[in-house]
């Protein structure tokens, strides 16, 4: 997930502003989870990855496969289920590309 996002790259900041560091969180939509993890920046790796984790393993407990959850980790539940999940389509190209770099890096 960490390669997809930022490439490794701690300050990346992407989507217009509003997506911060290495697992592209948006605090907008998880200041809820980052107030009850302790983390308050985004930009700190560690912080940042423990919200990150803390959403994904969200997602694995969620959906039936690892590809759902990711669809969903990349698109939001909503967004999942509207562009993917309603069509049929159980994993997005973001989920495809996460799992091949697991593959590759196995």
């Amino acid at each position: 997930v960490i390669q997809e996002e930022s490439n490794y790259n701690t300050d990346a900041i992407g989507d217009n502003g509003t997506s911060f560091g290495l697992m592209q969180v948006r605090e907008m939509y998880h200041e809820r989870r980052m107030h009850k993890l302790g983390c308050t920046n985004l930009l700190d790796p560690y912080q940042n990855v423990t919200v990150g984790i803390d959403i994904l393993a969200e997602k694995l407990n969620k959906y039936d496969t690892v590809e759902e959850a990711l669809t969903a980790y990349n698109a939001g539940d909503a967004g999942a289920y509207e562009l993917y999940f309603s069509k049929g389509i159980k994993a997005n190209d973001y989920a495809l590309e996460v799992m091949e770099i697991a593959e590759n890096l196995q």
